[in-house]
This record gives C-alpha cells, sequence and structure tokens, in this order.
C-alpha cells in the first residue's frame, strides 16, 4: 500500500484580526500558500464580521486562492457594533472531503457554546481517515479544567461509537501540556508536540495548539514545528507532517 505524507495545519484566526489590528485574508492565504498545506483546521473563524468590510466568508475567499474546499461549523452568532454574525470552527483542504458529524461538547452554564467538526477525508488512493477540528473552552479555573476532559473525551467516545478512524485532531484546547485534559488525550492519542509554545503570536509564552492522531500506527509523524508567524493573527499556525 502506498504511502504518502499529509502536510496539516492548525491555525486560531482570531476572526481575522492581527497583532496589527488589521484584517487581512490575503495575507493569510499568501502566508498558508507557502506552507503548501494539504489540510487545514481553523479556530475563531467569523462569517459576516461586521469589522471585516472586504470579506463576508473567509474560508470561502481563502479556499479560492488556495484551490481548496471548505466545511464551516457554526458554534453561536455572537452580536458586535449591534449586528449578529456568525462564528465557530473550519476546516480547508486539496483533498475531496465530506462533513459527517459535529458533535456538540458540554460547557459551563451560560459559557460559550463548543462543538468539534468531523469531515472525511479520502485520499489518491481512496483510503479515508478523519480530521476533527475543535475549539475547547477558555475559562483558567478548575472547573473549567474538568469541562475541556469532558470535552476531549466527549471527542473520542464519538470516534469509537462511529467509528471515524484513523483520526487526526486539531484545535486550540486553551490547555496547557501538563495539564489533566491533556494527559488524558495522550493516553489514547499519539499528540505531535508538548513543547514549542503557540500563544501570543509575537512572543509565545504557552502552548495551547495541538494537533494529535488515533490510533498511533495509523500515521507516522515525520515532521512538526510552530510556523514563526507574528502578526496575522494572535496565535501562532502549527504544522504537523504525518506519513499515512
Amino acid at each position: 500500500m502506498n504511502k504518502k505524507i499529509y502536510r496539516i495545519i492548525s491555525y486560531n484566526l482570531h476572526s481575522g484580526v492581527g497583532m496589527d489590528q488589521r484584517i487581512d485574508y490575503d495575507r493569510m492565504a499568501e502566508m498558508l500558500r507557502s506552507q503548501k498545506p494539504d489540510l487545514i483546521g481553523f479556530q475563531e473563524v467569523a462569517v459576516n464580521y461586521p469589522r471585516s468590510e472586504k470579506v463576508e466568508d473567509p474560508l470561502v475567499c481563502m479556499g479560492k486562492a488556495l484551490n481548496m474546499s471548505s466545511v464551516f461549523g457554526e458554534t453561536c452568532k455572537p452580536v458586535i457594533d449591534g449586528k449578529q454574525y456568525r462564528y465557530g470552527i473550519g476546516i480547508m483542504g486539496s483533498l475531496p472531503m465530506e462533513k459527517v458529524d459535529q458533535i456538540p461538547l458540554p460547557c459551563m452554564k451560560d459559557a460559550e457554546p463548543r462543538t468539534a467538526l468531523v469531515v472525511r477525508v479520502n485520499t489518491d488512493d481512496d483510503r479515508n481517515f478523519y480530521l476533527i477540528c475543535t475549539h475547547l473552552s477558555h475559562e483558567q479555573t478548575g472547573e473549567c479544567e474538568k469541562i475541556r476532559q469532558e470535552q476531549l473525551r466527549t471527542i473520542s467516545d464519538r470516534i469509537h461509537e462511529k467509528n471515524y478512524t484513523p483520526a487526526v485532531l486539531v484545535g486550540d484546547f486553551n490547555a496547557l501540556p501538563d495539564t489533566p485534559c491533556i494527559r488524558d488525550l495522550q493516553k489514547e492519542w499519539q499528540v505531535t508536540d508538548l513543547q514549542e509554545p503557540t500563544f501570543p503570536a509575537d512572543v509565545p509564552e504557552i502552548k495551547i495548539d495541538y494537533i494529535a492522531f488515533y490510533p498511533d500506527n495509523a500515521f507516522t509523524l515525520k515532521g512538526y514545528h510552530v510556523l514563526a508567524e507574528t502578526v496575522i493573527s494572535d496565535h501562532r499556525p502549527i504544522i504537523a507532517e504525518l506519513e499515512f
């Protein structure tokens, strides 16, 4: 069976707002193009964002620039400047893919809703794997740490229930590497990196963005790095090269 290396990016877009307060999806698309990704998982995607005058749907806009299709997973409809917009997570890819699930995740009362978006990816040799993108709760309290454990457990349980395997999980987990939810994740998933900080983008001090895969014999990690991009978002993009 043929082996192929796939370049997978996880990136929190911060609703498109850069560290310089500019919203510029052209520069974002150019940066992503330079990395030659096969698949990208996005967090904090803002569609019809009132402060983005030029771009209504960033996934469609960047998808055209990168010749990729996209899937959006809405989590809520916030209001800013008196106007409502769609907010959530998204996946773009150069491979054929299909949305198969959006998993509601447990959350604290009155907190921002959280979900996991699942797409089935069809490879060139007709083998499938699943890409899951999520953005976990961000409050830094003991109660929220337990919620993040439950959120990751909910994702893993659905993966087993629906047989969404092999699987790659990407996202902003809002959790440090030595926290219980990441330690629990490692019991089943192979986490590609536990060291390099990803936030804030200009001078990263903490690691809260991750790429993991399951089962550990489905992929071989060929490379991982945090891209030294300091301006386009408040997070740095992370990139894993996985041989399938």
